[in-house]
């Protein structure tokens, strides 16, 4: 998983994590974007993460099929 702030929007937090076809063969990313008005850096990973993680490992099950 990864964080970014955005240089452009500097009101603006993204997560994003991958998605696996298999073990090793990335074929996407899914993301969340968030306004930092809404959520600091450290509120949005523990907030957010734990949830798209899951959403992420979820999507590489139905890929892997």
């Amino acid at each position: 998983m990864s964080i970014t702030e955005k240089m452009e929007d500097v009101d603006s937090i993204s997560l994003s994590a991958p998605v696996f076809a298999g073990r090793d063969e990335p074929v996407g990313a899914i993301n969340i974007s968030t306004l930092k008005s809404r959520f600091s850096k450290l509120q949005a990973e523990r907030k957010l993460a734990v949830d798209l993680i899951a959403s992420a490992r979820e999507a590489s099950q139905v890929v892997s099929r």
